[in-house]
């Protein structure tokens, strides 16, 4: 590398660049490279560093890209050796060449056009398979609109295919100018075919899409951007994404909150109906009826948002009434609001199931998976997203939301009711399952799981039948996958064991059972049962292992948390209230992790299972001898009885084939 590494004055810079094509071309880097020596600006290894390319226009790239990064000095022994050796032409169109002040300042920053961005997206896959991205690149540093670091990154891709996509990402990242430039690059190397099948794509642009309100139409789109990178895979939806992410980051950091009110906002709102108002971004005034200021007013009332948020909701409402037969325009505002905030947390849900782990794989290209991954993490880590999602759920209740809404006439006919009733049940088991898919691939740190833990504390939300309704089981089942270290009979390598919480924190295990062994009650001790059942079998895995200390006095409490489990008629309540839940068998994670905590019990504590059944058969002696033939009260001398029912309900259909065998 060369001893000074600082890049050259802007303005010599500026000449290298501008000339960049000519002196890949008209160089003679062998002729001139020893005065670089000789100064002290390159040492031996620079040569080498040039002479390993392959072509004349190789080695004179690799010369180009030493001299930008060899400090201001080395501008002026370039000269000086161009002239020593005669080579005047090239001093005097470096002389000539003009120089522009503050080039490609950030603030002036305009990017690519909607409809170029279009035409390169709508033909990607042609683009990748045809482009030759290493003839038509260098005009894009002589039109300074990109540097030798772009081309570093386009050139670390392996495949021809791989460095052409880098390329097109580079271009879409890209100025204004930017597309103009690719097409002179293509028509400059005959690329006409190209050139024509691009212009060929039709656009959009004399279609202009009205905004849509800041509460509904944004969402939908980011919904549909992250689909399109993640579940479909299109390529260029990546860098839609990245965009779509940067945008809508405080969004997911507030996470369901609505802009504030604001009293100059309501001051302009209300005299709107003479003073016009401007809003979706549109600098003309509009003006607005009595009838319909009034409508906005009380609907950001009703929902404690801005008030110019809820004029362009009503007004999305209004293009959207054709829709929604029979509905007036507030009805399907109130509709809006919540599909909007539904597709909001759906696309969370979809970018923290996309997340490395250890249950399943997206099949990400590298680059979108650590686009995520760091993404998310800053989520969880800075902004404590884990906090604001148990937060939103204690805050709702699906009967005090339709009590308000039905108080202030924001519910409309049965049909009307039950939409607005089934997307609010969606926000939350969609929140809820946000949880799920972090503590599934990774088991949440110990404030996260002693959160969770109060939360469902709380919890006493069960089906008129008697069954868990869908967040409260939902919720659970996160907290048994907190548990769950079953990874560790599978390898328990460093690595593996740094993933584990209560294996990497010391304090993780003992807080953990202190907070679940603290004498304060549960609303639903069925949920306490279940819980303690698989602690105690955690408990019981990690006597096998090297764990943190103090952590083994802790183990050896095991069999107490089991016997406070069975106490609760735990099996009793895991058949009737978990795996009774509609649809059960249908959930393969919640039945794996069902399967997986009974087989657990029976594998890893045969002892406790012969008691149940000792238990049991004597409880069955008293029964017989008894001649009322009534079913007796649940008790725990039916854990036994519990625990075969159980097995007979959760394999009744077994549509993963997990069977109750060791093997499995």
């Amino acid at each position: 590398m060369p001893k000074i590494i600082h890049p050259l004055f802007k303005e010599d810079a500026q000449r290298i660049k501008r000339n960049w094509k000519y002196l890949k071309s008209n160089l003679m880097q062998y002729d001139i490279r020893d005065n670089f020596l000789v100064e002290a600006i390159w040492d031996l290894p620079d040569f080498e560093k040039i002479d390993a390319e392959k072509t004349p226009g190789e080695k004179n790239e690799m010369f180009l890209k030493l001299l930008l990064q060899s400090g201001p000095r080395a501008y002026k022994v370039f000269i000086a050796a161009l002239q020593e050796n005669n080579i005047t032409h090239i001093v005097e169109k470096l002389k000539q060449t003009p120089i522009t002040e503050d080039a490609r300042e950030p603030s002036e920053f305009r990017p690519m056009s909607d409809v170029d961005a279009h035409r390169i997206k709508h033909n990607w896959i042609f683009l990748k398979e045809n482009l030759v991205q290493h003839e038509i690149r260098d005009m894009f540093i002589n039109e300074d609109i990109w540097d030798c670091a772009d081309f570093e990154e386009i050139d670390a891709e392996k495949t021809p295919k791989e460095k052409n996509e880098r390329f097109l990402k580079l271009l879409l990242q890209s100025d204004h100018r930017a597309y103009d430039v690719f097409v002179a690059a293509l028509r400059e190397k005959c690329s006409t075919h190209i050139i024509e099948k691009l212009q060929n794509t039709r656009t959009t642009k004399d279609s202009k899409k009205p905004a849509e309100a800041r509460l509904w139409g944004p969402f939908k789109e980011l919904e549909q951007t992250v689909q399109a990178a993640i579940h479909r895979k299109i390529p260029y939806a990546v860098h839609d994404l990245e965009i779509a992410l940067k945008k809508h980051q405080p969004d997911f950091i507030a996470l369901l909150k609505n802009p504030p009110k604001n009293a100059m906002y309501r001051s302009a709102v209300q005299k709107a109906s003479k003073d016009g108002l401007p809003v979706l971004g549109d600098q003309t005034r509009q003006t607005f009826s009595l009838a319909f200021i009034e409508e906005a007013l009380l609907l950001s009332d009703l929902f404690d948002m801005s008030e110019i948020a809820a004029v362009e909701l009503l007004m999305a409402a209004e293009r959207q009434q054709p829709e929604f037969p029979g509905l007036t325009r507030g009805l399907v505002a109130v509709l809006l609001y919540y599909d909007g905030q539904k597709s909001m947390i759906n696309s969370l849900r979809t970018l923290l199931q996309s997340r490395e782990g250890r249950m399943w794989t997206m099949e990400l290209t590298p680059d979108l998976s650590n686009m995520v991954n760091q993404y998310t993490d800053q989520l969880l880590q800075k902004d404590r997203l884990i906090n604001t999602i148990l937060d939103q759920l204690n805050n709702m209740d699906l009967t005090q939301e339709m009590d308000r809404l039905q108080k202030t006439r924001a519910i409309g006919p049965p049909k009307h009711k039950k939409q607005v009733s089934d997307l609010y049940k969606e926000i939350q088991i969609i929140l809820a399952d946000c949880l799920f898919c972090l503590a599934t691939q990774q088991p949440l740190g110990k404030a996260d799981t002693l959160r969770l833990i109060q939360h469902l504390r709380a919890d006493n939300c069960v089906s008129a039948d008697g069954s868990l309704d869908p967040v409260s089981l939902c919720l659970l089942m996160t907290l048994l996958y907190c548990f769950d270290v079953t990874l560790l009979d599978q390898e328990d390598s460093k690595e593996v064991l740094q993933r584990l919480p209560m294996m990497a924190d010391p304090t993780y295990v003992t807080d953990i059972h202190q907070e679940l062994r603290s004498p304060q009650g549960w609303s639903n001790p069925g949920l306490k049962s279940v819980v303690m059942l698989a602690w105690g079998v955690t408990l019981r895995q990690l006597n096998q292992y090297q764990t943190p200390t103090g952590v083994n006095g802790i183990c050896e409490e095991d069999e107490v948390v089991i016997d406070e489990a069975l106490d609760g008629n735990v099996f009793h309540f895991l058949r009737t209230a978990v795996v009774a839940v509609s649809d059960f068998h249908k959930e393969e994670y919640y039945l794996r992790r069902v399967h997986g905590l009974v087989t657990d019990f029976i594998f890893h504590m045969p002892l406790r299972v012969k008691v149940l059944r000792t238990r049991g058969d004597e409880a069955a002696r008293i029964a017989a001898a008894v001649q009322n033939s009534q079913e007796p009260p649940t008790s725990a001398s039916h854990g036994f009885q519990y625990l075969m029912r159980l097995i007979g309900d959760l394999y009744i259909t077994d549509p993963l084939g997990l069977q109750l065998s060791v093997e499995c």
